[in-house]
């Protein structure tokens, strides 16, 4: 049932009003359709959403949305990471990482982008 869901989702209709952009709409009403919808455009929870859309067997995002969202960078305690602007719980932890892409995150470079 979930390769099911999965297969029929339309990626590429989700990309908003804008598909050039890349990003995803986090929202959809059927007056407003994508208009006044924030997009999911920072490094959090929104990596796993990515990685299923542009690897999506039936309708694939293009590989350029990877590189649409924001990757900012911080440093505390001499560390320099990827972080999400609201500081939030969000921000998809390190083991999780270290399972998407199955390396030592230490080193993957800043961009957040496999070496």
């Amino acid at each position: 049932m979930a390769d099911e869901i999965y297969q029929n989702l339309d990626w590429p209709w989700m990309l908003d009003d804008n598909p050039e952009s890349g990003l995803l709409s986090m929202g959809w009403d059927p007056e407003k359709k994508f208009k006044g919808y924030i997009k999911w455009d920072m490094f959090a929870e929104d990596l796993m959403m990515y990685l299923l859309a542009i690897g999506s067997p039936t309708h694939p995002l293009p590989e350029k949305s990877w590189d649409s969202f924001r990757r900012p960078v911080k440093e505390y305690g001499g560390q320099t990471y990827l972080y999400h602007e609201g500081e939030s719980m969000f921000v998809i932890p390190i083991p999780m990482r270290g399972w998407i892409f199955g390396i030592n995150m230490t080193l993957m470079p800043i961009t957040g982008r496999i070496p």
